[in-house]
């Protein structure tokens, strides 16, 4: 039987992460615009240098992938959780909610006190996903992005989960 495995991202893993991000159905969700690789080569490339961008792996494939970024200073018990996508047909089978409670089981263990998360206010999916997982809505930040294939602005909320 297979596990999940969660690991930093390897230069290895482009491909896979490129699918992931540029995915028709959960790319206006996320942080970049539908791009080709070359272009989105030079940001993971840059991501992998950040030490934040993880994979995680089925058996030999890669079904999903997030950013962790621990905040600093009077925010180091604060991480920022981002860029956290699924793929298309792992959806619906529980794996969300794997990954979900290994990342809060291990920043539990790294002192983590607060995890936040910015989701568009009309990603619905994904802020049921949260809610039922223990994230709050702590506010609404508008006119957070742009997206270059229609021109406007979107808002979005922040969500928290704390840890008592």
């Amino acid at each position: 039987m297979s596990s999940f495995s969660h690991r930093l991202a390897l230069k290895k893993d482009f491909d896979a992460v490129y699918e992931l991000y540029m995915d028709e159905n959960m790319n206006r969700f996320l942080t970049y615009d539908p791009m080709e690789k070359q272009e989105f080569e030079t940001i993971y490339n840059d991501l992998l240098g950040t030490s934040t961008l993880y994979v995680v792996e089925f058996g030999n494939d890669i079904v999903a992938s997030y950013r962790l970024v621990r905040k600093t200073n009077r925010e180091s018990g604060t991480a920022y959780l981002g860029g956290f996508v699924v793929r298309n047909s792992s959806q619906g089978t529980g794996v969300g909610t794997k990954i979900i409670s290994h990342i809060k089981d291990t920043l539990r263990q790294n002192k983590i006190k607060r995890i936040e998360l910015t989701v568009n206010i009309d990603n619905e999916q994904g802020i049921r996903f949260y809610k039922k997982h223990g994230f709050d809505v702590e506010g609404h930040i508008r006119k957070s992005y742009k997206l270059s294939s229609t021109g406007n602005y979107y808002d979005e909320y922040i969500m928290a989960f704390i840890y008592d």
